[in-house]
């Protein structure tokens, strides 16, 4: 039951997002919508960033939870479902200060990213900071693509942006993991 009423919250949010910025958006808007009350909406969140968190939190685990897929696939799949919800993205980015947002994106992408590099890579003798590195520094790329792609309103295809970043990281991660276990950066004491 707390999970429906948790996607009831959400799916109510996400309907008037469709056609007003979030700061429109009241907690009694969603209550009165979902057919709560406001209490009710305060058991599942503090308040409507903390709904927005779980709402990108949701979609981007969603999106990646199969594991075996590769990267690129799993983002297009992102970006896809972006596109098919734009009216809600737009208002979304352009009603939030995007370090809030880019914050908890990155956070989402970091997680993938680490356990991809780890299901890879495996224990290839490169210290658990030089991948946490790697990750750190592909997420940077990815999230800052992404959210370029989304402040100039998702002009250009998801399948363009998808494959613009892959051709830029192709073979360079593999790269990037080969030259971090021959320098072995991650042993080296620090002078």
């Amino acid at each position: 039951m707390a999970q429906i009423t948790k996607r009831a919250i959400a799916d109510s949010f996400l309907h008037q997002l469709e056609s007003k910025p979030m700061q429109k958006i009241t907690i009694t808007n969603i209550a009165d919508d979902c057919g709560i009350n406001r209490m009710t909406f305060y058991y599942y969140f503090q308040d409507v960033y903390d709904l927005l968190r779980w709402v990108i939190r949701e979609q981007v685990e969603n999106t990646f939870r199969e594991s075996d897929r590769p990267w690129e696939e799993s983002f297009l799949l992102l970006c896809r479902n972006a596109v098919e919800r734009k009216s809600v993205v737009l208002n979304m980015f352009r009603s939030v200060r995007m370090d809030r947002i880019q914050n908890d994106f990155n956070g989402l992408i970091y997680e993938y990213l680490i356990s991809w590099i780890n299901r890879v890579y495996g224990d290839t003798g490169m210290p658990k900071e030089d991948r946490e590195a790697v990750a750190r520094f592909y997420m940077h790329a990815i999230v800052g693509m992404e959210l370029d792609w989304i402040e100039d309103g998702m002009k250009e295809s998801p399948e363009t942006l998808v494959r613009r970043i892959s051709i830029l990281m192709e073979d360079r991660m593999s790269q990037t993991v080969n030259s971090f276990r021959q320098a072995g950066v991650g042993d080296r004491k620090e002078v």
